[in-house]
């Protein structure tokens, strides 16, 4: 129920607030799945950074952080 009204909600705002066809649609996904993999990307990315400052400050080695007691 709520999801079907979701997905009407979506293709509402879609078509008559921002004047867009439901041809674009495809290609938005395509867009979404780019930029979630960026995003996803981005994160360990910047997990990764704060781990290597935190291991160097520490003095330990990365693996050795991870399984610290």
């Amino acid at each position: 129920m709520w999801e079907e009204y979701f997905v009407n909600l979506h293709l509402g705002v879609r078509k008559y607030l921002n004047k867009e066809s439901e041809k674009s649609l495809p290609a938005a996904r395509s867009k979404q799945t780019v930029l979630l993999a960026v995003h996803i990307i981005w994160q360990a990315l910047v997990i990764s950074l704060l781990w290597y400052i935190f291991a160097s400050i520490t003095g330990f080695g990365m693996i050795l952080t991870a399984w610290a007691p």
